[in-house]
């Protein structure tokens, strides 16, 4: 795509309503427009708390979600935001946003420490809250097949879940667990016929992960494994063709339903979700990326990727300080696990403000080698340290 739109680190998502269209990156705090399917875009504002989501019921109401403020309404579409009060203690913000055809809005986040889903019936002027905190840590997307049925996807204390509803929204069931610790169910896509779902799943520690496949509507899954672990963009066309994306990872396809998989030649795309149209498909990453029916014409000027933290790790005796210096502030999960990829921390929460920030292991580690795998909207970082 020529001119395309630069992230700086990433799109984080993006929504359409025919020809007009929004994107929210959240290194800038920006939100973008697009009236021509996404050729050209301009900046019609900055909205403040790190912007995740956003997803617009028409051409002039729409909705973007946040860490720290929360959700933002506009009713002009996007040149003027609100924030929206949500009173709730646990409430940390918003991963994803989905609207039902019935115009029910739901939200869930976050994919740190925060399993919350929230539905609005009044156009997103007031919302409700239901709780999982108990039963899981975080929530990242949720889709719906209809005004009744949806799946809401995130992270439980062992493993990638998939909750699911019948009765839109008024309870919530766990369909599905990975077992597989430090693992999210990230991303949501259905095929073209809505015959097919998978689900994309992020691991914080192993070298190998799956994608979540149901041809029921949320209420069976099988795994699809796969080498790459920071994968959270997903795009499925139909059962056998698809594409994935992740945090400094290029574009694959796969034709055979996920059993194989060919590297797009891109660079490291950093996709974190994807939109089809009827001729075409968009992938948000560093840059606004296109693919036509012919997926070897994908055209890209050359860019480089950011990293907003820097990551140092001293040791003395068993002893482990970690010190970040971040760009701009941040909030990070990080584990700690071994040589064997036994887990020795899982999921530790911490903020950081912009500039030098440092905190200690809290465990104390025998002689050996361990790895730090840390985890931010931009993706994981993995580091490798030596206990002498």
């Amino acid at each position: 795509m020529e001119n395309s739109l630069h992230f700086n680190t990433r799109c984080d998502d993006m929504s359409f309503i025919g020809s007009h269209g929004w994107a929210v990156n959240s290194h800038r705090d920006t939100v973008y427009k697009t009236t021509d399917y996404g050729e050209t875009w301009e900046s019609v504002g900055v909205l403040l708390g790190y912007l995740r989501s956003v997803e617009f019921l028409s051409k002039d109401i729409g909705f973007a979600g946040a860490f720290r403020n929360g959700i933002y309404r506009t009713s002009d579409g996007g040149n003027t935001w609100d924030t929206i009060p949500v009173l709730d203690t646990n409430f940390h913000g918003i991963c994803g946003i989905h609207i039902t055809k019935d115009s029910t809005i739901f939200a869930v986040g976050t994919y740190f420490r925060s399993a919350l889903i929230l539905r609005s019936i009044d156009l997103g002027l007031t919302w409700e809250v239901t709780n999982l905190n108990d039963e899981i840590e975080g929530l990242v997307d949720v889709r719906f097949y209809n005004n009744n049925e949806g799946i809401a996807v995130g992270t439980g204390f062992d493993g990638g879940v998939v909750y699911r509803t019948s009765d839109g929204g008024d309870s919530w069931n766990l369909v599905y667990n990975t077992g597989v610790s430090d693992e999210w169910g990230w991303k949501i896509d259905l095929t073209v016929d809505e015959k097919f779902t998978f689900v994309s799943v992020q691991n914080l520690t192993a070298d190998s992960t799956s994608i979540l496949k149901s041809s029921d509507k949320g209420l069976t899954w099988t795994e699809i494994r796969h080498p790459y672990t920071d994968i959270q963009g997903i795009c499925f066309w139909d059962e056998m063709n698809g594409a994935i994306g992740g945090w400094r990872l290029p574009i694959y396809e796969t034709t055979d339903g996920g059993v194989t998989w060919k590297e797009i030649p891109l660079g490291n795309a950093n996709v974190n979700r994807f939109l089809k149209f009827d001729d075409f498909t968009l992938a948000g990453g560093v840059v606004m990326f296109k693919r036509t029916k012919n997926p070897t014409s994908v055209d890209i000027e050359d860019y480089t990727t950011n990293k907003n933290l820097d990551i140092n790790i001293s040791v003395d005796n068993s002893d482990v300080e970690v010190r970040i210096n971040a760009k701009k502030p941040d909030q990070i999960l990080y584990s700690v696990y071994d040589i064997s990829g036994r887990v020795l921390i899982s999921k530790k929460l911490e903020y950081l403000n912009e500039g030098n920030n440092s905190f200690n292991l809290d465990t104390q580690l025998k002689r050996g080698v361990y790895f730090l795998s840390l985890l931010n909207v931009e993706g994981i970082y993995k580091e490798k340290f030596l206990v002498e």
